[in-house]
Parts: C-alpha cells; sequence; structure tokens
C-alpha cells in the first residue's frame, strides 16, 4: 500500500474557525462548548491524500487527522477496468477580497487533477492536487502497477516551457 499525503490541505479551515468561534462565545455559558474549539481545531487540521493498494490493483482518495485515518472517506477505483490515466494542468481565475482594502484582486488557483476513464468513457477525478510533486509521483506509481495508456500533461506542460526557453534564449 503506498500513501501519497500532500498534508494540510486546509479544506476545512472554515469550517474549523467558525466552530472554534461558536466555541468560544458558547463556552461563556457552560464549560461543555470547549469541546467545540477541540472539534474545530481538529477540523482544521485534516489533511488528505491518495492511496495506491499495489497488491489488488486500485485507489482512492483518503483524509486523516494526524495519524488516524478517517473512515469511508472515498471508495476504492479498481485500477483493472481504466483504460486511461491523466493528469491534467488545470487553473480556476477569479477575484478574491482583501479584507484591509476591501478591493477586489485577482487570484488563480491551480490544481493538478488526477483523470480515470474507464471502458464506458466515465471520466472521475480522484484527486486534484495543489501540490505537483505530489502529483507526478503519483502517476508515476501508478505507471508502474496500470497497464492503462498514461497522459501526463503536466510533465508535457514543463517539456514545453523548458523547450520555448531554450529557444529564446539562442
Amino acid at each position: 500500500m503506498i500513501k501519497i499525503s500532500e498534508g494540510l490541505t486546509y479544506e476545512y479551515v472554515i469550517h474549523g474557525i467558525f466552530i472554534i468561534f461558536a466555541g468560544i462565545l458558547l463556552s461563556l455559558a457552560n464549560v461543555f462548548f470547549i469541546v467545540l474549539i477541540g472539534i474545530g481545531l481538529l477540523f482544521i487540521l485534516v489533511s488528505s491524500g491518495v492511496l495506491i493498494d499495489t497488491k489488488l490493483n486500485r485507489i482512492k482518495k483518503y483524509h486523516s487527522i494526524g495519524p488516524i485515518e478517517l473512515k469511508d472517506t472515498g471508495s476504492w477505483i479498481d485500477l483493472k477496468n481504466i483504460i486511461e490515466i491523466k493528469l491534467k494542468y488545470n487553473t480556476n481565475e477569479g477575484n478574491t477580497y482583501r479584507p484591509i482594502y476591501l478591493a477586489k484582486a485577482p487570484s488563480t488557483l491551480t490544481t493538478y487533477d488526477l483523470i480515470l476513464t474507464d471502458e464506458l468513457d466515465n471520466k472521475v477525478i480522484v484527486y486534484d492536487f495543489k501540490d505537483m510533486r505530489q502529483a507526478l509521483k503519483t502517476m508515476t506509481q501508478l505507471e508502474k502497477i496500470s497497464n492503462s495508456m498514461m497522459k501526463n500533461e503536466v510533465k508535457e506542460n514543463i517539456q514545453s516551457k523548458l523547450q520555448n526557453r531554450r529557444k529564446r534564449r539562442r
């Protein structure tokens, strides 16, 4: 079993902060609500990643709090029925509000999506990596155990950028 962790992804930070804030407010009335502060901290400390089962040839997304893996966070996907595994570079552009100036500022979210396609052309996004190194590490591990066609758009994108830089330097 191979565990590829992205570490703290802060997917539930807003939830955790809200629960901590509610716990602080309610703790003034009753000691029991201090437990909410602990629960809020646990939400903030959630980490996630991908589990690859090399013996049964399958993959799934997982969430954990420290060393404790949360149950039922993702279902196993059998790689035997998968005909294509693709790592796709994805950017989402939008605007965010800056709290100091209360002005809009452009922002870009970059993810590296791991997409599996089965024999019926159904596409499943297994995981959207924030860290390119972990995404490439996952693709390397999948290349070792899967007979599916591998398409690594991230690697292709990096190679084309390097070639363009070399051409400009000449």
